[in-house]
């Protein structure tokens, strides 16, 4: 089974435009234009308790948070990307890999740069494996900055879940990842402002999936064009494929009547 819903926010990140211009309907790719700071870039009073969450998620140990989360037993590791500076197209990006060697031999993955010259790698992406329950999330940064503002999100939103009291109460996962979406909006929003991250013109997707190993069901989150896929034997022997999340793009009819709505183009 699975649960899924679409965060409407088009991709995280701080673009706010002004009021939208007249485009030509048979542009197929649209890009968002007349982009301005946040609040003029300034700090504001709530930018303090950001500041305050930022540091405590920074020092809070995942696998810690995976223990709290199920009671202290069970399995628990954590593996996923770090950011590099390499530049040489096809190049694995570095991982991290935390808690039990062998948790889950089954899980593959891999990472690879593409060919812009210009940046890294601005993939990111993480798994964590427990028991009961495993959260798999990618995040595909854009932007001169996207590989930071990817990297800000894939280390605090899994925190962020983890941290929630709704994550291992059941029917809670739509709501509970709709406000991890949100703050962690509000984080990046937050670090931009006081200058820790440069997201004004960068930003990154975000699929996040939550896998009940005992219910065996699925629950998606998602934002903008990372697509999640399920693949299942078939009785025939072959790989069936089937698409869980609907990408945010822009030649579809209402995210684009979205997008020129917010002011791009």
């Amino acid at each position: 089974d699975v649960l899924g819903f679409e965060d409407q926010a088009g991709a995280m990140g701080c673009q706010t435009a002004k009021a939208a211009t007249q485009v030509s309907h048979d542009r197929r790719r649209l890009s968002v234009g007349q982009v301005d700071a946040t609040d003029n870039g300034a700090a504001t009073a709530d930018d303090k308790d950001a500041e305050g969450t930022i540091q405590t998620l920074n020092s809070a140990d995942i696998i810690a948070l995976i223990e709290d989360a199920n009671g202290g037993g069970g399995r628990k590791m954590s593996i996923g990307s770090n950011t590099d500076q390499g530049k040489t197209s096809f190049a694995n990006k570095a991982t991290e890999r935390k808690g039990d060697q062998e948790a889950d031999p089954a899980i593959g993955f891999t990472c690879r740069k593409g060919l812009k010259p210009e940046s890294p790698n601005q993939d990111s992406w993480f798994v964590l494996c427990m028991d009961e329950s495993s959260i798999y999330g990618v995040f595909d940064g854009h932007g001169s900055k996207g590989h930071d503002v990817s990297q800000f999100v894939k280390e605090n939103l899994p925190k962020l879940m983890l941290k929630d009291k709704r994550y291992r109460e059941a029917g809670s996962e739509q709501a509970m990842l709709t406000d991890v979406f949100k703050k962690t909006q509000g984080l990046i929003a937050a670090a931009d402002r006081m200058k820790k991250l440069s997201a004004q013109m960068s930003g990154t997707t975000a699929t996040v999936c939550i896998h009940d190993h005992t219910e065996k069901k699925l629950a998606l989150a998602h934002v903008a064009d990372s697509t999640a896929v399920a693949g299942k034997m078939g009785g025939d022997g072959k790989m069936k494929w089937e698409m869980l999340t609907r990408d945010h793009k822009p030649n579809l009819k209402d995210e684009r009547q979205r997008i020129e709505k917010a002011g791009g183009r």
